[in-house]
């Protein structure tokens, strides 16, 4: 959500091989309300995958106009599947919901930074 301008990006080596991640400079940033509110939102999310004995990661996700379009949390361990993220367990509800796996015009709350198969 917050505008990048040229020179905001800078690459930096993460992974062997050529894999590249890319890091912010100015990533602190005010947040606006609502994006503390979605924020608190994927945290009921990741309150529920710690209760199940996961790892506390939680998601939602929101459309243009601000609806919440579907919400998921991390269920690696019960359900037996390394995909199941919280990340892809949202965004998969979401194209179900809305008939399209292009989530356009969408935002993601994530509560940690996601991971390289998440981040697509």
């Amino acid at each position: 959500r917050v505008p990048l301008v040229e020179g905001d990006m800078i690459p930096t080596p993460r992974f062997q091989h050529g894999l590249v991640s890319r890091q912010c400079k100015n990533y602190m940033q005010e947040y606006r309300e609502e994006d503390k509110y979605w924020m608190g939102l994927a945290l009921v999310q990741a309150k529920k995958a710690s209760n199940l004995g996961e790892v506390p990661v939680g998601a939602v996700l929101v459309d243009g106009a601000g609806r919440l379009v579907a919400e998921g949390f991390n269920q690696v361990e019960t359900s037996c599947d390394a995909s199941a993220h919280a990340e892809m367990n949202c965004m998969r509800a979401a194209a179900k919901a809305l008939q399209n796996w292009r989530l356009l015009n969408c935002t993601l709350y994530c509560t940690l930074e996601p991971c390289v198969t998440c981040w697509g």
